[in-house]
């Protein structure tokens, strides 16, 4: 499980020599035994020792949505290293922070951009010692959030209104945002992933103008349209 890929004579007490550690290589202690062309030699018991390298077992979530800000999730296995480094390969994440907890848990922060594309996508940690650990497609990624239309679009003031919003991967518990003051949202109805439904009132005073609508997800993650009403 470990192979000599070369080495280097560098003087009557040092030899200098690479090697690479299999990862089915077995842990433990080994001896090393240095022979000399005049078949003499020398023998070191116990004098290199092999652990077990990284591991990684789980990400939690492991589901995130484009469009997030700001999100920790937490990376469990073995073998972990202060000094690691981290990738997503070719996610496009935004690594804010990496915090290394313990020898089991490094936690992380991030951004996934609108621009990252639904799908599946792998982690790999790095160890200061250069041993590696990967898991691979177990990070998904959702599209996000769209907000298409609010109808109707034109309000009077001292009315009461049910709008209809449209727009795709809305969820059960999202939040609707009215920009300003005196448009009051007294409900929001959940209809289906692509259906809003959402009572207001508009007070007398309130102020004429465009005024633009958000929604929140459950995951955080906001989608504004502006000018979405008059």
């Amino acid at each position: 499980g470990i192979d000599i890929t070369s080495f280097t004579y560098v003087s009557s007490k040092v030899l200098k020599v690479e090697i690479d550690i299999n990862k089915g290589a077995n842990t433990g202690t080994r001896d090393v035994m240095v022979l000399n062309p005049d078949g003499k030699f020398g023998m070191g018991i116990e004098k290199f020792s092999v652990s077990k390298g990284p591991s990684i077992v789980s990400v939690t979530p492991y589901r995130l949505v484009q469009g997030m800000d700001n999100k920790n999730i937490l990376i469990t296995g073995s073998g972990f290293q202060e000094g690691f480094s981290l990738s997503f390969g070719e996610a496009g994440f935004v690594v804010n922070r990496m915090t290394y907890l313990n020898t089991e848990k490094i936690e992380v922060n991030l951004d996934v951009p609108a621009t990252v594309s639904p799908g599946n996508y792998s982690v790999y940690i790095v160890n200061p010692d250069s041993s590696s650990a990967s898991l691979t497609n177990y990070i998904t990624v959702e599209e996000g959030p769209t907000l298409f239309d609010v109808v109707p679009n034109l309000l009077i003031q001292g009315v009461q209104k049910q709008l209809t919003l449209k727009g795709l991967n809305f969820d059960s518990d999202i939040i609707v945002v009215i920009s300003g003051t005196g448009i009051n949202i007294t409900n929001t109805k959940y209809v289906d992933e692509n259906t809003l439904i959402v009572d207001i009132t508009v007070d007398n005073d309130a102020t004429e103008g465009f005024r633009s609508v958000s929604i929140i997800t459950s995951d955080g993650v906001s989608v504004k349209r502006n000018e979405a009403i008059n």
